[in-house]
């Protein structure tokens, strides 16, 4: 898909938009979360908090095999699979530091604020290619 602006005209990947969105989406549902514990609403608040996450998870994968082949495909899962494994241990420590700290709320408030640095790195990697 082309998108036309006054730079000119510039493409953009609708996965990488997907990804975008689904981690925006994760951010605020994460951040929302809090104040909906312990009603009725805190079930669609998780169920769609859980799939942006795994949509994220999905989209980097497809982008990964859209980019390379053969042995750089490889590579790259092998790689992908490491630092998501990196990511999981660490991320547990650090959820379970925030909720020593903060409580219950801790473990959301961590994992919004670990998606927004993602997005804030997607954001700045895209000024970074379009620059």
């Amino acid at each position: 898909m082309t998108v036309s602006d006054a730079a000119g005209p510039v493409r953009t990947d609708w996965r990488a938009a997907l990804k975008e969105a689904a981690v925006a989406a994760g951010v605020a549902l994460l951040l929302a979360l809090p104040l909906v514990a312990g009603t009725w609403a805190q079930w669609p608040v998780l169920f769609i908090a859980g799939a942006s996450g795994y949509g994220i998870y999905t989209c980097a994968l497809a982008i990964l095999g859209d980019r390379y082949t053969g042995h750089q495909l490889i590579a790259g899962s092998s790689s992908f699979a490491t630092m998501w494994g990196s990511g999981a241990l660490s991320g547990s420590l650090i959820a379970g530091g925030a909720m020593q700290v903060l409580g219950p709320h801790g473990l959301p408030l961590s994992l919004a604020v670990c998606f927004f640095i993602f997005l804030i790195g997607m954001w700045l990697r895209r000024a970074q290619q379009q620059a």
